[in-house]
Formats: structure tokens, C-alpha cells, sequence
């Protein structure tokens, strides 16, 4: 075979290869939810005596596309004061359920941008509701969607600052002397991305059982990019195969 041929043979192939491997690149997108002016994302500072339902609306996922790794996340948590039963109830819910009276809304946002990367920007909509039970309601969200464990409460009860992660595959671990959790085993990944197939959306259930001031509160998930490839790739792709197996035809048959 013409060295040229081969060299432009194995070229396509290695084209091919490169251009269906730059799809499986992952994507994370970032979320955040409101305080009552809009200008926070800190849920209002979690006050003990509401409980928040933050819904994300039309963020659509295609058919091929899956999440592989989510997690919530608290900036500089800390409790007001030491009591009993201080608890964060932190609930995954398909929807947000109804109460009697009726949550009323904090703030909502449409078009809002989860990723700013060219090429990647993907809108949604949001919106922060909230409830009263001036700290007498224990988990309002009990027996609804997932609750993410361990149940955080600030164990070192001297207001330190901490950063507080439910990582939603790793769920159910403990909770560190200094507030932190140790992963657990449980993953509710594929139970988020069943609540997107069934309508693009989702929501969180916050209750606070004492006042929990925080810098900010975001949650990301992170996507395998794995959509069909474009014809123009599948020609290339079968170009470079093609080539490859007659190559390797062709030395065969001068071997023997």
C-alpha cells in the first residue's frame, strides 16, 4: 500500500476517534436558589421559623444524556444558638407537595443561565417558596420524595462557619465533631434524574429547626456529554475503520 494512503488511512481513523471521544467531555451546571430581595442565595438565612420548598423548572435532559454526580452545597453555616432538637431537614421531591395554607412565594426567576460556558448555557426557571411553623413543625417535609442523611445539625455548638456538602451519591454517612459529613453509601442520582424525565423539573424541601445563617447554598449536577453523533462524524468514523481494515487486509496478504 502507497505510504501516503497509509498515512491518511490511519489519519481518519485517529480524527474519528478524537472527534466521537470529544462528546464524553462531562458538563456541570450550577444552581442557586434566592433570599427575599433576590440578590442572595442564601434562602433567606434558613430562618427557624419558615420552611422553604426551592423549585427548578425546565431543565430538560436528553434521552442519551445522564447525570453522573450532584451535590448541595452550604457556604459558611452556622447555628444561631445552641438548643435541643436543632435539625436542617433537607428533602428531594419531584414536586412541591401542597400545604393548607398555601406556601407563598419568596421570589422566582424564568430564563435563568445554570452554565455560562459558550456553548453549554442551559435555562430554567426557579422559584423559593416558604411556609410558617415558627420552629414548632419538626420535618413539614416528613414522608415526602428523599431525605438526605445524615440530618445535619452544627454539633461543635461555638458557631464556626462550616462548609456542608450532601454529595447525592454518596448519602447516609455521619457527621465529623466539626460539622462535616463523612460519605455514605447511598446514591440518589438516578432518582434526580428520574424526577427531570418526568416533567424538567424538581424541588427541595428546606426545613430549619433553628436559625441557620449561611453565606450561600448552590447545587450543581454534573452530566456525561454523550449525545448521537452528527452524520458528518459517523462518515468520518466509518472512513477511518474502512481504512484501518483494509490496511490490515492488505499486510495480511503480503505476510503470506
Amino acid at each position: 500500500m502507497n505510504k501516503w494512503i497509509k498515512i491518511t488511512t490511519l489519519s481518519l481513523a485517529l480524527c474519528a476517534l478524537m472527534a466521537v471521544s470529544a462528546f464524553a467531555a462531562p458538563i456541570t451546571y450550577t444552581f442557586k436558589p434566592f433570599d427575599n430581595t433576590g440578590t442572595s442565595a442564601d434562602i433567606n438565612d434558613l430562618d427557624h421559623s419558615k420552611f422553604y420548598a426551592w423549585e427548578i423548572s425546565q431543565f430538560a435532559l436528553a434521552s442519551n444524556v445522564h447525570i453522573t454526580g450532584a451535590q448541595l452545597t452550604f457556604s459558611g453555616i452556622y447555628n444561631w444558638q445552641s438548643e435541643s432538637n436543632d435539625r436542617l431537614y433537607i428533602h428531594l421531591m419531584d414536586s412541591t407537595p401542597a400545604f393548607s395554607p398555601a406556601l407563598s412565594l419568596v421570589k422566582s426567576a424564568t430564563g435563568k443561565d445554570a452554565d455560562l460556558r459558550a456553548g453549554y448555557t442551559k435555562t430554567y426557571n426557579s422559584r423559593l417558596l416558604q411556609g410558617t411553623d415558627n420552629q414548632t413543625g419538626g420535618d413539614n417535609f416528613s414522608g415526602k420524595g428523599t431525605l438526605l442523611t445524615p440530618v445535619w445539625s452544627d454539633p461543635d455548638d461555638n458557631r464556626t462557619a462550616n462548609t456542608l456538602l450532601f454529595d447525592l451519591a454518596k448519602l447516609g454517612g455521619s457527621i465529623n465533631l466539626n460539622g462535616t459529613i463523612n460519605p455514605g453509601t447511598t446514591n440518589i442520582l438516578t432518582t434526580l434524574e428520574a424526577y427531570l424525565r418526568n416533567g424538567n423539573n424538581f424541588t427541595f424541601g428546606f426545613d430549619p429547626d433553628c436559625h441557620y445563617y449561611n453565606t450561600e447554598v448552590s447545587f450543581t449536577i454534573t452530566t456525561n456529554s454523550n449525545p448521537v453523533p452528527e452524520p458528518g462524524t459517523m462518515v468520518l468514523l466509518g472512513a477511518g475503520l474502512l481504512g484501518l481494515a483494509i490496511y490490515g487486509k492488505r499486510r495480511m496478504s503480503k505476510e503470506t
